[in-house]
């Protein structure tokens, strides 16, 4: 007896479909577990590392309140003799008076500078940090492409894994929504991990989807080019306005553009 199943025939039967679905829930669930996880636990991490930063090096970043400050100019002199090639590209100087001020020399190097006596802090380079190898975890798994593959696929299995949840998930009448928003305390552990997994997945779904699906922008080409076509945006960068010709003799000190920066923007954070 030869069985041909259609595509209408296969939709027709919601207990089928509810199988299909729940196997390439459970499977691939099973397949991506270890690259998920650590994907989702250095993602942590990494959302919070300027806090963890600043309470583990507070040296950098805390100083003590005085009535006047130093020139920018002195600290700009003193952290470009850090190095022989160094040159200060940017400063960050905070709102906080209690906070150091920043000066980067390109690429992740950066220099901190007591705002008051000019004392260089210390100095920064991100790529020797224990958090770029965190960052490093979270993109290519330390595996340059091969390793930014795995985790582009992982990722793409696992935002499958949350849409094949969504649909196991939806209940089939009101008393089984009750149960699915339900979590058995004494029905064994089994039952409690079970109906934990099931309550809790349709919450964090509305905030694990969105993470996973724009995260793929991050290993996959075609997948970032797709956006910009969809979205209609454009990935090439304004062109910066032209500063007026001007001597630089007579050229404005750094303070004096930090005081009118302050004035503009009087409720940034730093600028």
């Amino acid at each position: 007896m030869k069985v041909i199943i259609t595509r209408e025939t296969f939709m027709a039967s919601p207990s089928r479909v509810y199988s299909v679905f729940l196997f390439v829930h459970r499977w691939l669930g099973l397949i991506t577990l270890g690259v998920v996880t650590l994907v989702c636990a250095t993602g942590a991490m990494l959302s919070f590392e300027d806090e963890i930063t600043e309470a583990l090096h507070p040296h950098l970043f805390d100083v003590e309140v005085e009535s006047a400050r130093a020139p920018l100019e002195a600290m700009v002199q003193s952290a470009e003799l850090l190095a022989a090639d160094a040159r200060v590209s940017s400063l960050t100087v905070h709102s906080d008076p209690a906070r150091s001020v920043e000066l980067s020399l390109g690429r992740g190097d950066t220099v901190y500078a007591n705002p008051y006596t000019g004392e260089v802090l210390g100095r920064r380079v991100y790529r020797e940090t224990a958090f770029y190898t965190v960052f490093a975890l979270h993109r290519w798994l330390l595996a340059g492409d091969v390793g930014k593959w795995i985790v582009g696929t992982s990722t793409l299995l696992f935002c499958i894994i949350l849409l094949t949840g969504l649909w196991v998930w939806v209940p089939s009448s009101w008393k089984r929504l009750r149960q699915r928003l339900t979590v058995r305390k004494r029905a064994g552990l089994r039952r409690f991990l079970y109906d934990l997994h099931v309550s809790l997945g349709i919450y964090v779904v509305v905030f694990l989807f969105p993470m996973a699906f724009t995260g793929l922008q991050w290993s996959f080409e075609w997948f970032s080019e797709g956006i910009v076509q969809v979205s209609g945006a454009t990935t090439e960068r304004p062109e910066p306005p032209a500063a007026p010709e001007h001597d630089a003799a007579s050229a404005a000190s750094l303070d004096a553009l930090l005081a009118a920066a302050t004035a503009r923007f009087d409720d940034a954070p730093s600028v």
